[in-house]
């Protein structure tokens, strides 16, 4: 599969110049791809141009005992991990869920991440969400894109604390303690897998590659996880 392909696939989606949109990818299901995660980012990269923001995932879910932004690797997949080591991308300096971002509001969104703390509503994620911002899913569903937290957060709905848990985080040579994410230890109690269903009509749906996958507005993924929620 080459970048030819991927972008016909994209555009076909939905995908548009000036769009911001935030990607959760695995690399796997779009098959056997001519240049890897670099073509798919190039693919996505030449479609948004230079007006659009190109967001993803550069999660280390705690694993590391001090985020060094410019060496720890993301366990969100070859895509992100490949995305967030190209020159010029910002990478936000959260310690467990840290953000990258490329174009011209890449540092509006990934600002003061360890201050704003992880999906609250001055958050990297919440910026996309409330800015017009899309989410993109290539291969996996809304169930992997932990955007909707963004809206249990704004409940709040009690299962998510941004300030719960010290971290630790290497900034400018030093490393220091900030205060991290708490996440609940058991089962959520509105799933959210039910959000696959309740977008299915606000959503565009097709195939990047081989990979089934969906292209929907922030908001509206925002919009539905609160409906989840409301009583609970």
């Amino acid at each position: 599969i080459g970048k030819a392909q991927l972008i016909r696939d994209l555009k076909a989606l939905g995908i548009q110049t000036g769009m911001d949109v935030m990607v959760y990818s695995a690399l796997s299901k779009v098959g056997h791809v001519d240049g890897g995660a670099n073509t798919v980012i190039d693919a996505l990269l030449s479609i948004i141009g230079k007006r659009g923001t190109l967001v993803m995932p550069s999660f280390n879910h705690g694993w590391a005992h001090v985020f060094n932004p410019l060496t720890t690797p993301t366990t969100n997949g070859a895509i992100p991990d490949t995305f967030w080591r190209r020159t010029g991308v910002i990478r936000s300096q959260h310690a467990s869920h840290a953000i990258a971002a490329f174009g011209p509001k890449a540092e509006a969104i990934c600002a003061d991440h360890n201050i704003t703390g992880c999906w609250t509503a001055d958050s990297p994620i919440s910026r996309v969400i409330h800015n017009d911002g899309y989410i993109l899913s290539i291969g996996v569903d809304h169930h992997n894109s932990t955007a909707y937290h963004a809206a249990e957060v704004s409940m709040p709905c009690g299962c998510i604390d941004p300030f719960g848990y010290p971290k630790k985080v290497l900034i400018n040579g030093t490393v220091s303690d900030v205060p991290g994410l708490a996440f609940r230890n058991g089962p959520c109690l509105a799933s959210p897998r039910k959000l696959n269903a309740a977008l299915k009509n606000r959503q565009t749906h097709g195939n990047v590659g081989n990979a089934d996958s969906t292209l929907v507005k922030a908001i509206d993924l925002w919009h539905a996880r609160k409906r989840h929620l409301k009583d609970l």
